[in-house]
C-alpha cells in the first residue's frame, strides 16, 4: 500500500537520511502536493522574504491559507514537528526607505 501523498517524501528520505546532517527543500510558494510532502518531510522551515509591503502582505496570506491547509493534512495523520519556524530577510537594500 502506497503511502498518503503527504508521507511520501518523508518516506523516501528515511533511505538516505543517516548520510546527510541537513536535506534542503527549496519549494516553490504554492500550496501544491510537493510544498505540502515537503513540509510534512521537514524538521524545520526557513521562509526567505523581501523586505517590502506587496511582498510581505503576499507571504502573509500565503502563510494562512498554508496553516488551514496544514491542519486539515495533520488531522490526516500528517506529523507537524518542526524544531524551527524562521525568516530570512533577503535582498535588502539598507538606503531603501519603506
Amino acid at each position: 500500500m502506497q503511502p498518503a501523498f503527504f508521507a511520501r517524501m518523508a518516506t523516501t528520505l528515511q533511505e538516505v537520511e543517516d548520510n546527510y546532517d541537513v536535506i534542503i527543500f527549496d519549494c516553490p510558494p504554492q500550496l501544491g502536493y510537493l510544498t505540502m510532502s515537503a513540509l510534512c518531510a521537514s524538521t524545520g522551515v526557513l521562509i526567505t522574504v523581501v523586505p517590502n509591503m506587496l511582498d510581505i502582505a503576499s507571504m502573509s496570506q500565503f502563510l494562512q491559507m498554508s496553516a488551514e491547509l496544514l491542519d486539515v493534512v495533520a488531522q490526516a495523520g500528517a506529523p507537524m514537528d518542526f524544531d524551527f519556524l524562521r525568516f530570512l530577510i533577503n535582498r535588502h537594500e539598507p538606503g531603501d526607505g519603506l
